[in-house]
């Protein structure tokens, strides 16, 4: 399926999908246009930059048909864009349906931010856990503990057991790990299996003492950052008891994540890191999940040495999950869904690595950009896939968050999203303020994927926009993004959205909080005509002209 350049004057566009619609649509604070045509099904309009984009309205074509004709709109792009604001697939009905647009060069083992088994349990309510939750508050007592180098409970060079899992969670080891650096809020342990003092091959699975020592430098700056932006975990922060452990000290333990690494496989995919809420609890409180009783988390041993930049990223990721878990799950008894947990931790990544040395495009979130712009209709914003999917799902979870950044006020906002009790859709909606809500958002979000330089007058949004903002002594930037002018993952010829065609061989099932777009003219005469079809009730169809 390739992308469509334009359609001929009155050709009939099957997209198949419906309509929801009540009045106007207060995207931006203003009402957007709604081209609401009479009986006949005839509605035209007049381009103007003030108001470039339209919400369709097929309430009185009687016969499921509207003929729209745009005016004044020569030399300009028109597009038609088809989006699902509600929480299911929307099933079409009609022929010659296509399947989402797929992967065509998914590597096998393609290197994945987070374990899936992880995720699972930490989106799980903590009804039952919150008996654990409050003695893991109290377990150092009243008694806070002090950061800092003086206050270390293990010394360089000292040994612990691990419990780890292997063979997709079915099999629970030990294996024994060396601290190898710590600085003043962290531990470095490393696998004694993945340890090599003065390894310098990028690919043999082991980790230097000075990659070790370089990690526990960087975390420092992460740790800073990230707890301004989001708070801290369970423990943690000034006055903190120290959480499960009773130390103020973040774990990290460097070891081979599910053990995939061997003479065939080259480390070629696997698993970057991972938060694990079980470490939370101790061992009576859980099943047969095993409890290593610490504020920690895990980094893969290959990627620590083979791809170090990439790793400072996922420790903003994975620290961040951390701190969610004690956010929502425990203090709020709130379960966070997949896609906004991730969307959060990958928002850290863009605000955080550049503010300790690193590039956000190259080894920041940024760098699913061109799968989402290949794959965004695979995956909506809510939804959570399976498999090499997956790697679609994050695209467009970072993809969201990115625009929520840019529209809404940068890391202020997503402050307050993770201060409030909420999670999901309902937590950017009490971020947004009292005059917002999750539709809005996406709304916005849709207008902003085509529009790179708004029209000047308009209040269209737009990824290409700077946003700074200070949160404490620290200054984030969200900086800018032009989302044409980057290639698509799977055709590097090809800049911007992938763009549906309009036949209804080229039409496709809309995912929860998913679109697709269409370029209905690639340059507008002055008076140009269309036919859209509509069916059933609850998709919107969204005209903007570029």
């Amino acid at each position: 399926m390739k992308p469509s350049s334009s359609v001929s004057v009155s050709q009939s566009l099957l997209l198949v999908g419906s309509l929801f619609l009540l009045g106007g649509c207060d995207l931006f604070g203003t009402k957007a246009p709604v081209l609401a045509p009479a009986d006949s099904g005839q509605v035209s309009f007049a381009y103007t930059a003030v108001a470039p984009t339209y919400l369709v309205d097929f309430a009185q074509a009687l016969s499921g048909k509207l003929t729209l004709t745009v005016k004044g709109a020569a030399g300009k792009e028109i597009f038609l864009v088809k989006a699902n604001p509600t929480d299911t697939e929307v099933v079409a009905t009609g022929v010659g349906l296509a399947a989402p647009k797929v992967l065509l060069s998914a590597p096998p083992r393609a290197p994945f931010p987070d374990l899936p088994r992880a995720q699972r349990f930490n989106e799980l309510s903590v009804a039952k856990w919150s008996a654990a939750a409050n003695r893991s508050r109290s377990v150092s007592g009243n008694a806070p503990i002090t950061y800092g180098t003086n206050n270390y409970n293990f010394n360089l060079g000292a040994t612990k057991l691990f419990h780890v899992d292997s063979n997709e969670g079915k099999v629970w080891k030990q294996i024994s790990a060396t601290l190898r650096a710590r600085d003043e809020h962290c531990y470095i342990w490393v696998a004694d299996d993945n340890y090599l003092g003065s390894s310098a091959q990028l690919d043999d699975n082991k980790v230097s003492s000075q990659q070790a020592i370089e990690l526990a430098t960087q975390f420092e700056d992460v740790f800073t950052n990230v707890t301004t932006l989001y708070g801290y975990e369970l423990g943690g922060g000034p006055g903190g008891n120290g959480g499960i452990d009773g130390d103020q000290h973040i774990s990290i333990l460097i070891y081979d994540i599910d053990f995939d690494v061997d003479s065939t496989s080259a480390g070629s995919g696997g698993t970057m890191g991972f938060f694990w809420g079980k470490d939370e609890f101790t061992q009576a409180e859980l099943a047969t999940t095993k409890t290593n009783l610490a504020e920690i988390f895990y980094l893969d041993a290959f990627f620590t040495n083979d791809m170090f930049d990439n790793m400072i990223s996922t420790l903003a990721h994975e620290y961040t999950h951390m701190i969610l878990y004690n956010q929502k799950n425990i203090k709020n008894n709130q379960f966070a869904p997949a896609w906004y947990n991730e969307m959060c931790a990958m928002v850290a990544e863009d605000l955080v690595v550049a503010q300790v040395g690193y590039d956000p495009v190259t080894v920041g979130a940024q760098n699913r950009l061109p799968d989402f712009l290949s794959h965004y209709a695979v995956s909506g914003v809510t939804d959570w896939l399976a498999g090499n999917d997956v790697l679609k799902s994050y695209a467009s979870a970072f993809a969201f968050g990115a625009f929520l950044e840019r529209r809404y006020g940068g890391a202020e906002f997503f402050h307050s999203m993770m201060a409030n009790s909420k999670v999901g859709q309902e937590a950017i909606t009490e971020a947004m303020g009292s005059n917002g809500d999750f539709k809005k958002a996406f709304e916005s979000y849709l207008t902003a994927l085509v529009y790179t330089t708004p029209p000047v007058g308009s209040s269209v949004s737009t990824f290409n926009t700077e946003v700074s903002k200070i949160l404490g002594s620290t200054t984030y930037v969200a900086e800018k993004i032009d989302l044409w002018n980057l290639e698509q993952l799977d055709d590097a010829s090809t800049s911007g959205p992938f763009i549906y065609g309009n036949t209804a061989a080229d039409q496709t099932l809309l995912r929860p909080w998913g679109f697709t777009m269409h370029r209905l003219s690639a340059s507008a005469t002055n008076s140009q005509s269309f036919t859209l079809t509509a069916p059933k009730s609850t998709v919107q169809y969204w005209v903007m002209v570029k």
